[in-house]
């Protein structure tokens, strides 16, 4: 089992708050079914690893732009020292 403190519980309510809202907003058409699959995995003792991943078509070229993407970026690096924000297309 994994503890977090309170902070860094509620900073990664609102990380994934927003990337499951993104996928669920934009990466299905209206009516079409889809799958979002969110996993948080201990790699080492004070290491996670954090992933969310859907089966929509993948970020806009201009969505790394977007104030969603941009808090994101800011909750990752205040939950660690140091974090990586990686988009794929699966």
């Amino acid at each position: 089992m994994v503890h977090f403190d309170l902070r860094r519980l509620m900073t990664l309510s609102l990380l994934l708050n927003e990337v499951v809202t993104n996928s669920v907003k934009h990466a299905f058409e209206r009516g079409k079914r889809g799958t979002i699959s969110v996993r948080l995995e201990q790699e080492t003792k004070e290491r996670f690893l954090l992933t969310v991943q859907d089966d929509g078509p993948g970020l806009a070229k201009d969505s790394s732009k977007g104030l969603g993407l941009a808090s994101c970026k800011i909750w990752l690096r205040s939950l660690v020292a140091r974090s990586a924000f990686r988009v794929s297309r699966a």
